[in-house]
């Protein structure tokens, strides 16, 4: 019987859409008004609906509309969490428990239809496998009703959106580690459980051998290459795998906490983030010995909370911002970065939502910060967010152009985030004609300190003598932007 008959037993107008699934999941999506649906075997319809059964009082748990011997239709809820995956960690109370046990009685916890150990010995080798199975780990972690989440269909996605989390391995208890990897594995995201990694990384890993067992080619290889990044961590340090890596970068980039023997997967993750990076108008090369693969790049998905906090970390309190003062908003810990070394009056001449004004604010040395920008509405969104900071009082916003503004007020410092070309920007050379804003006026009629903030791919060669570049470095350690800075030119307080 063809697909397209098994579905049309359900008795509703549906169209076929390819799913874009791993290996294993359903290859095509049925979608009607409101509806998704899809056929398997007998047997794995029984499983899900088993599974449904098991895992109906979860909050992410889908409705079945209906259901055949071999097919079956799930109702896409209007009440669908936003965030499916936050929703997912906060979603079933969980005791806290600690868990001491060697690897290998730890991995016989996790179901999984393949050998782990078995798996484990054809990435990294016998006699590595017999020590890290050996090995005592102390796991402290969260455990309660999980969804048994390491398997490739665990959230199905349909139309841009959640479709479904598959329910087919609903345990009654287990750790919510195993539930928080399954993102991870199959390119939706990255969590981890605030307990402790070591749960993560045990999951992970009996996640991760299973890909490398089951899948074909490249993402087979993949799955066994971050399995040993995964056990390097695992393993006592002094037998983690190590490489000699040497890097070629700009000479005012320190490099010296990616070059030398480093692990593995420390290199791995150099190979992906530095390898072929436009950096201040030099491109960053990274060499290993032994060669290796570079790391799998990181998921572009992080629940919507977790980057809004990290833009404002007071953001639950009622931060204001449209969408392109999102986009060039800069992250609260760099914005700290910036006002390093701030003092007196201080002129922040892009102001945007305010994020680089606050942080200047927040320094005791400023006396006081005059926050410019050429839009009304973001100039009040930067007020109200200055009061959530409580820093309103030490901020005059002034509504006109910087230029005219360092005309006729006398400042200490000057600091510039000029706009890049929106999210379309090069990424791989930038000079200072390319930017909105003109700085080479206010560089050079400016004589008090000044601070730029500049995308990565901006060639610094380009500036004036007298400005020393330094790498904006997020929590992750990617970097994110150039930050530069120029001494000022005259006596301080002259």
């Amino acid at each position: 019987m063809r697909d397209d008959e098994v579905i049309a037993e359900l008795g509703m107008p549906l169209e076929a859409r390819p799913s874009a699934l791993p290996f294993d999941g359903p290859r095509t999506w049925w979608i009607g008004d409101g509806i998704v649906a899809w056929c398997a075997s007998e047997a794995r319809v029984r499983d899900e609906l088993a599974g449904l059964a098991r895992g109906a009082a979860h909050p992410l748990a889908p409705r079945v509309v209906a259901h055949t011997a071999r097919a079956i239709a799930l109702a896409a809820s209007p009440d669908a969490p936003e965030d499916a995956l936050e929703a997912l960690v906060a979603s079933a109370p969980r005791e806290v428990r600690t868990i001491e046990a060697t690897v290998r009685a730890h991995l016989e916890g996790i179901a999984s239809p393949i050998s782990v150990p078995r798996a484990l010995a054809r990435i990294v080798g016998r006699a590595r496998t017999d020590r890290l199975l050996a090995r005592t780990l102390r796991v402290t972690t969260r455990v309660g009703p999980i969804l048994g989440g390491v398997h490739p269909a665990w959230l199905r996605r349909a139309e841009g959106g959640v479709a479904s989390l598959s329910m087919r391995h609903a345990q009654h208890e287990g750790w919510s580690a195993i539930d928080l990897v399954a993102p991870e594995v199959f390119g939706l995201g990255a969590l981890r459980d605030d307990d402790d990694d070591a749960a993560y990384d045990l999951a992970l890993l009996a996640a991760l051998a299973r890909e490398a067992t089951l899948a074909r080619g490249d993402d087979a290889e993949d799955a066994a290459e971050r399995a040993r990044d995964v056990v390097d961590r695992l393993m006592p340090r002094d037998t983690a795998r190590a490489v000699r890596v040497r890097v070629e970068a700009p000479a005012w980039l320190d490099t010296s906490r990616w070059r030398g023997d480093i692990p593995a997967a420390k290199a791995r993750w150099a190979l992906r983030e530095l390898d072929g990076l436009p950096l201040g108008g030099e491109i960053v090369r990274v060499h290993v010995d032994p060669p290796l693969r570079a790391g799998r790049a990181a998921p572009p998905w992080r629940p919507r909370s977790e980057r809004r906090r990290e833009l404002f970390s007071r953001w639950d309190r009622g931060i204001q911002a449209d969408d392109e003062g999102l986009f060039s908003a800069t992250p609260e810990a760099l914005a700290d970065r910036i006002a390093e070394g701030a003092h007196g009056v201080v002129i922040d001449g892009t102001c945007g939502i305010g994020s680089i004004a606050i942080a200047l604010a927040r320094r005791p040395e400023v006396r006081e910060v005059i926050a410019v920008d050429l839009d009304t509405s973001r100039l009040a969104m930067a007020a109200h967010n200055a009061r959530i900071y409580d820093v309103a009082s030490r901020i005059r916003f002034v509504h006109g152009d910087v230029h005219d503004v360092i005309a006729r007020e006398r400042a200490d410092v000057l600091v510039l985030d000029p706009p890049w070309g929106g999210r379309d920007y090069d990424r791989a050379r930038v000079v200072a004609e390319d930017l909105a804003l003109d700085v080479r006026p206010l560089i050079a009629t400016f004589e008090g300190a000044i601070v730029l903030k500049l995308p990565r791919s901006f060639d610094v060669r380009t500036l004036p003598p007298g400005f020393v570049t330094e790498p904006g470095v997020d929590a992750r350690g990617g970097i994110k932007m150039l930050i530069v800075r120029r001494a000022a030119q005259r006596p301080r307080g002259a």
